[in-house]
């Protein structure tokens, strides 16, 4: 999935998503709708983008017990380069619901920037 975001190829994600969706991102903006509609909005977002590299630095699935529902923690790493070739970088961190399906049903997305590491010191 994270490919066809890198690739500006969303539709070919349709699949992975419920009928119905809640997603919260990291500015804060929200979305709640339809499948279609969920794509379409990401399609646009995405198309305003420059290239973009996606890594996931790792994933880990956990079975609520208790709600019967089971759930993926992702963290990747983001880079992207706008159509004047500046380059930002982030941390992503995103929290997926399954439904009984196994589609994503809900997403919380949270967002830091990478360390800064300080200069080497001058011998």
């Amino acid at each position: 999935m994270y490919k066809n975001w890198d690739n500006n190829t969303m539709n070919n994600s349709k699949d992975y998503f419920a009928e119905t969706d809640t997603m919260i991102f990291s500015d804060g903006s929200m979305f709640t709708g339809n499948r279609d509609s969920l794509i379409l909005m990401a399609t646009k977002v995405r198309r305003q983008m420059g290239t973009v590299v996606d890594s996931v630095q790792a994933w880990v699935p956990l079975r609520s017990r208790n709600h019967n529902e089971e759930w993926v923690l992702i963290w990747t790493r983001e880079i992207s380069t706008d159509a004047k070739g500046r380059k930002s970088t982030k941390e992503l961190h995103e929290i997926w619901r399954l439904d009984k399906d196994v589609k994503i049903n809900l997403m919380y997305q949270y967002e830091q920037q990478p360390p800064k590491m300080p200069p080497p010191k001058k011998k």
